[in-house]
């Protein structure tokens, strides 16, 4: 058993300074994981998880590196100043500040449309991860983006001039940007977000890949058809892959913070082996 040491600094990335914090154990030296956060309000709803897991992978000897990307969290910026690219160089960023501090990153864990962003993180790497493991993967970028646009529709859907997710589509294409939930989404960034499809979040690089889904009822077998899409093309990638279902609320999008503990030990345990 270790206890941990929490490390935040402010780094240097592409577009400025982004916040990372390094969890660590107390003793030094081993490897790390880096978390690929979800988008805008989803990470909100996931930090007490990313905390609970850090403390978990902390008492197996391995340690977490968590970035706020440019213009999230604690990190320089603004929402609407980000693009795809800052982020994706954000996390190679935090993976660099992670080795020079004596963890380099072994592992990944992509939460939901972070697990495009970790696939994209993996690109650009030279050697392969040894694990990854993705929460409730966004394979869909176009689906994705509609669902974002209708909280927008549902916050005015009592005001005169009601919206529609075609509509948004249409007025965020000829204004370059829209205000939605309390962020400022840009046209590239949607653009971006749009193209994603279940093929652009798998990498040979992301070295052996566990797809985890939470559900509130878990079936006796098989898993959901996005979930058994990105195990299909993975087999085409020979990325080896294992598939895991956990029951709870949904954490992304809940109204209360949700812990799971069952999601972290899983997570943890596939995980264990960067320790050795």
């Amino acid at each position: 058993m270790s206890g941990s040491r929490p490390r935040a600094e402010f780094i240097d990335s592409a577009r400025g300074r982004i916040f990372v914090l390094l969890r660590a154990p107390d003793r030094p030296g081993g490897r790390a994981v880096l978390i690929a956060p979800p988008f805008a309000e989803e990470m909100n709803k996931c930090r007490r998880l990313c905390t609970a897991l850090a403390q978990a992978l902390n008492h197996r000897g391995i340690a977490m590196v968590v970035p706020d990307l440019h213009g999230t969290g604690d990190s320089e910026g603004d929402f609407g100043e980000a693009d795809w690219d800052c982020w994706t160089e954000d996390l190679c960023a935090a993976a660099d500040h992670s080795a020079r501090a004596g963890w380099p990153v072994a592992g990944l864990l992509g939460i939901r449309l972070g697990c495009q962003l970790a696939a994209d993180f993996s690109r650009r790497r030279t050697a392969p991860l040894e694990r990854t493991v993705y929460w409730q993967p966004v394979t869909d970028g176009a689906r994705f983006l509609g669902q974002f646009l209708r909280l927008r529709v549902a916050a005015r859907i009592m005001a005169a001039d009601r919206e529609s997710v075609p509509r948004l589509r249409e007025r965020l294409a000829a204004e370059g940007s829209l205000d939605v939930a309390g962020y400022t989404l840009t046209a590239g960034l949607a653009r971006e977000i749009d193209r994603r499809s279940v093929t652009d979040c798998l990498h040979a690089n992301l070295g052996r890949l566990s797809v985890m889904e939470v559900l509130r009822s878990v079936p006796d077998a098989g898993a959901t058809a996005v979930a058994s899409q990105l195990l299909e093309h993975a087999a085409g990638v020979a990325i080896g892959t294992s598939h895991h279902r956990v029951a709870g609320e949904p954490f992304w999008s809940s109204t209360e913070i949700v812990d799971n503990p069952s999601l972290v030990e899983l997570t943890a345990g596939q995980f264990a082996a960067l320790a050795s």
